[in-house]
C-alpha cells in the first residue's frame, strides 16, 4: 500500500512562485541547487553525488523523514488507514526485466525509480488506476487524484523531478496565467509505457499519448508534455520546503501551475470543460502494474 502524499491546497499564490526560467543565470542555479539536494534527501544514499561525509547527513534526513512517515501511520485511525488502501500491486513485484544499467533511486522497498544512464531515461513504476473518464492528468501522485488520473505513480514527485535533473533535463517554468496566460515551458518529455500483458504474459509498449483520449475528435493527444518543474517553497521561519507537484498534478493533460511536467498548450481543469479522457480501449485492466519511461528532448520556450 501506498502512503498518502503531504499534500496542501491549490491557491492563487502558484501564478506568482513559479521556478525561474532556465534563461536566468545565479537565482536559477540557486533555486535548482535547493530542490536537488531535498530531492536527494528524499531518494536515500543511493543517489550520490557529493562526498561521503555530506552523503552521511543525507541518508539521515532520509531516515529521519521515513521514520517520521511510519509514525503518522501508526497515529492513524483504522478508518483513515482503510481509506489509503486501493488496488495498487505491491511495490517490488517487478513484472519486466530490470536491466543492469537502470540505476535505482532510493531504498528497496520504497520508491520505485531507476536512471537509464545508456538511453538518458529515467523509468518510474506506477500501477494503472483509472481506464474510463476525464482526465485531468495522465500521472498523478500516490493517493491524491486518482480518480481522475490513468496512471498512479509509486514514487514522490520531488524524486521524479530530481531524477530528471540528473540525466541533464533543463526544467522552465509551469503556466501562468498573470499577466498574460503562456504555456508551460521547459524541455519537451517523451513518455513511453510499458508493462505485461494479463492474458498474453507478453511486454507491450505504448506511447503516452496513445493511453490518452482527446474528446473532441476522439484521437490520441496531439500536443507534447513538457518539463515545467513545479514549484518548490520554503518557510522561512521553520525552513522546511515544500514541492507543490506532491499534491498531485505529477504530469498532467490539465493545466496547473503546481505541475511537474504539464501539456505545452491551453488544457481547462473545470469539470465540464475536460479536454482528454481516458483511451481505454489502449489501456491494460485497473491495477495493471506499468513503467513510464521519460526522455527528456529540445527546450520548448512556451507561447
Amino acid at each position: 500500500m501506498w502512503t498518502l502524499a503531504q499534500r496542501r491546497p491549490h491557491t492563487e499564490a502558484f501564478d506568482s512562485m513559479c521556478l525561474p526560467s532556465p534563461r536566468i543565470g545565479q537565482e536559477r542555479q540557486r533555486t535548482l541547487l535547493i530542490l536537488l539536494v531535498w530531492g536527494i534527501a528524499v531518494l536515500g544514499p543511493s543517489l550520490v553525488l557529493v562526498a561521503d561525509e555530506p552523503a552521511t547527513a543525507v541518508q539521515a534526513e532520509a531516515e529521519k523523514r521515513e521514520a517520521e512517515q511510519l509514525q503518522d501511520e501508526s497515529d492513524a485511525s483504522p478508518e483513515d488507514r482503510d481509506s489509503l488502501e486501493d488496488e495498487s500491486p505491491e511495490p517490488e513485484e517487478q513484472t519486466i526485466p530490470i536491466p543492469d544499467h537502470w540505476r535505482r533511486l532510493g531504498k528497496q522497498g520504497g520508491s520505485e525509480v531507476w536512471l537509464d544512464t545508456k538511453q538518458k531515461s529515467v523509468i518510474l513504476a506506477g500501477h494503472i488506476c483509472l481506464t474510463r473518464g476525464g482526465l485531468e492528468m495522465f500521472v498523478c501522485t500516490p493517493n491524491t487524484k486518482e480518480h481522475e488520473s490513468v496512471i498512479s505513480a509509486h514514487a514522490n514527485a520531488a524524486e521524479v523531478h530530481a531524477a530528471l535533473l540528473a540525466i541533464g533535463a533543463t526544467p522552465g517554468k509551469p503556466v501562468q496565467w498573470d499577466p498574460v496566460p503562456k504555456s508551460a515551458s521547459g524541455a519537451i518529455i517523451e513518455v513511453r509505457v510499458t508493462w505485461r500483458d494479463p492474458d498474453s504474459n507478453q511486454l507491450v509498449t505504448r506511447w503516452g499519448k496513445e493511453m490518452v483520449r482527446d474528446f473532441r475528435d476522439g484521437t490520441g493527444l496531439p500536443n507534447d508534455w513538457v518539463f515545467g518543474g513545479s514549484v518548490l517553497e520554503t518557510d522561512p521561519e521553520s525552513g522546511e520546503s515544500y514541492y507543490y507537484a506532491e499534491s498531485g498534478p505529477l504530469l498532467c493533460v490539465s493545466n496547473f501551475s503546481s505541475a511537474c511536467i504539464d501539456i505545452n498548450v491551453p488544457s481547462s481543469d473545470v469539470d465540464g470543460n475536460l479536454l482528454y479522457e481516458a483511451f481505454t480501449e489502449n489501456l491494460p485492466p485497473k491495477g495493471t502494474k506499468v513503467y513510464l519511461r521519460l526522455t527528456p528532448g529540445k527546450f520548448f520556450e512556451g507561447r
